[in-house]
């Protein structure tokens, strides 16, 4: 685990930032040709539409950030356990069940 499993979030939001700012600039600079494929764009409630998509994206963020964090915890303690598993003798205080 050498590489920090949160720098992929963090870059996928820092884009997503950059495109909700240049998707506003459109629509301040009425630039709607931009969009050919999208019928959002001319919308009356389109800057709220993107203020909502900032908000959900941001919330999504720190959400992404704790599952993904939460998940190299878990998998750095496992990996630990194993390496405990083959050291410590009786093996069954290394082992995640109880034997009673």
């Amino acid at each position: 685990m050498s590489s920090n499993p949160l720098d992929p979030i963090w870059k996928a939001h820092q884009i997503s930032i950059d495109c909700f700012e240049i998707a506003q600039e459109v629509i301040k600079q009425q630039k709607a040709n931009l969009f050919t494929d999208s019928d959002w764009i001319t919308a009356p409630n389109a800057p709220q539409d993107i203020a909502q998509a900032i908000k959900e994206s941001n919330d999504l963020f720190v959400l992404d950030l704790w599952a993904r964090f939460e998940r190299f915890v878990i998998t750095y303690l496992q990996d630990k356990m194993t390496v405990l598993q083959q050291h410590i003798v009786p093996i069954t205080l290394a082992s995640p069940s109880m034997n009673t």
